[in-house]
């Protein structure tokens, strides 16, 4: 069985098709369009970034005192102990953060 290496001068069947002809361009125009609005887009995000320099609400921000660090520490550590207490009970090896716990809850 011999193949033949010379290549066709006749267009693929499918590309005889108008209708998959026409398919395609409008594919290929779908693609273009949305790069194009995907560019704009992110043009004008940036543009506008830049034009304000920084983005601010107009809303008053909440002012909370925060309590003085003796309190902090003398609560912050009963907080530890107590939990220490609790976890203790249970069998094995046992560590944990209690700063790191009362800062995820004070969240």
């Amino acid at each position: 069985m011999q193949i033949d290496s010379r290549r066709s001068s006749a267009a693929p069947p499918m590309l005889n098709d108008p209708h998959t002809v026409n398919d395609m361009r409008r594919s290929r125009i779908r693609s273009a369009m949305a790069l194009l609005a995907l560019t704009l887009a992110v043009a004008c995000a940036v543009a506008c970034g830049a034009a304000s320099g920084e983005l601010r609400s107009e809303r008053e921000r909440a002012v909370t005192s925060e309590p003085p660090p003796v309190e902090f520490t003398r609560d912050n550590t009963r907080f530890a102990f107590d939990l220490y207490q609790r976890l203790r009970e249970q069998e094995g090896n046992l560590f944990f953060s209690p700063h790191s716990i009362s800062t995820a809850l004070a969240m």
